[in-house]
C-alpha cells in the first residue's frame, strides 16, 4: 500500500508576542484598582485596551493566507487494477489562534458569571433590595438600548459572511454599522448614569449596578476597537476569503458582548 499526502492546507505557526503578558498584567491592575482606587482601575483599562489593539495589530499584520485544514489522500491497491485513489476524511486541525479565542471567551464568561454571582449573593443577603430610598432604573430606556445592542449583532454576522464570499464592501458596511450601534449603546448607558441619581458608593445595589454595567461597557469599548481595527485593515486589503480569521475574532467577541448583556439586563432590570 502506498500513501500520498496532499497537504492542501497547512497549520499556521504563531509568532511570539509580549502583548498577552501585558494584557494579563493590565487585567490584574483593574481588579487591584477596584479594591484600592478607581484611578488604578482606569489606568488598567487603558493599558488593557492598548494591549488588545496592539496584539490584534500584530496578529493581523502577520496573518498569512494560510488555511487551517490538512487533507490527505490515501492510495490503496484495487483488485485487478493499479492503485485507486481514495480520499480520506478531512482532518480539521484548529491552530493556536482559534484555541486562544475559545479560551479567552471562556475566561471572560467565567469573569462575568462571578460578578453576577456576587451581585446575587449581596441581593440574597439583604432584607430589602434595593435598599430603602434607592432610585431604581426605569425599564423603557434600557429596553430600547438593549434592542440597539442586540441588533448590532446582525451586521456583525453578515460582515463575517460577506468576507467568506469575498464581498469587502459588505464586510466594511457590516463592521461599521455594528461599531456605530455599539457606540449608541454606550452613549445611552452614559445618559442613564446621569439621570439615575446613583453614585458608585451609595450602597451595595449602586456598587453592584455600576460594577456590572461598567465592566460590560469596557468590553463594548474593546469590541468597538476591534471592529474599527478590522475595518481599517480590510480597507488596506489585509483579508481574503481564505484569510478571514481576524474578522471571525471581532465578530465572535461582539456576539459574546451581546450575550453577556442579556444576562446582565435580566439580572439588573427584570429580576428585581
Amino acid at each position: 500500500m502506498t500513501r500520498q499526502q496532499a497537504a492542501t492546507e497547512e497549520v499556521h505557526a504563531q509568532q511570539f508576542s509580549y502583548w498577552p503578558i501585558i494584557l494579563a498584567a493590565a487585567v490584574s491592575l483593574i481588579f487591584v484598582g477596584v479594591i484600592v482606587n478607581l484611578v488604578v482601575t482606569a489606568i488598567g483599562v487603558v493599558i488593557a485596551v492598548v494591549a488588545m489593539v496592539g496584539w490584534a495589530l500584530q496578529g493581523f499584520q502577520a496573518a498569512p493566507e494560510e488555511p487551517r485544514v490538512r487533507a490527505e489522500k490515501v492510495h490503496l491497491p484495487a483488485r485487478g487494477e493499479g492503485a485507486a485513489a481514495i480520499e480520506a476524511p478531512v482532518e480539521i486541525r484548529r491552530d493556536a489562534s482559534w484555541w486562544g479565542l475559545v479560551w479567552f471567551i471562556a475566561t471572560e464568561a467565567v469573569f462575568f458569571a462571578n460578578l453576577i454571582a456576587g451581585y446575587l449573593y449581596l441581593r440574597a443577603s439583604s432584607t430589602t433590595w434595593p435598599p430603602v430610598g434607592t432610585p431604581q432604573p426605569e425599564l423603557l430606556f434600557p429596553i430600547v438600548n438593549t434592542i440597539i445592542l442586540l441588533l448590532s449583532g446582525v451586521p456583525a454576522y453578515f460582515a463575517q459572511r460577506a468576507i467568506k464570499r469575498g464581498n469587502f464592501r459588505g464586510l466594511q458596511i457590516g463592521l461599521v454599522l455594528a461599531a456605530v450601534m455599539g457606540a449608541i449603546f454606550l452613549a445611552g448607558q452614559g445618559y442613564e448614569y446621569m439621570i439615575l441619581g446613583l453614585a458608585f458608593g451609595d450602597n451595595t445595589f449602586a456598587t453592584g449596578f455600576f460594577v456590572l454595567t461598567g465592566f460590560h461597557g469596557l468590553h463594548v469599548i474593546v469590541g468597538i476597537g476591534l471592529l474599527i481595527t478590522v475595518t481599517i485593515f480590510s480597507m488596506r486589503g489585509g483579508y481574503s476569503a481564505r484569510n478571514a480569521f481576524p474578522v471571525e475574532v471581532a465578530s465572535t467577541y461582539w456576539h459574546f458582548v451581546d450575550v453577556v448583556w442579556i444576562f446582565l439586563f435580566t439580572t439588573l432590570y427584570l429580576a428585581r
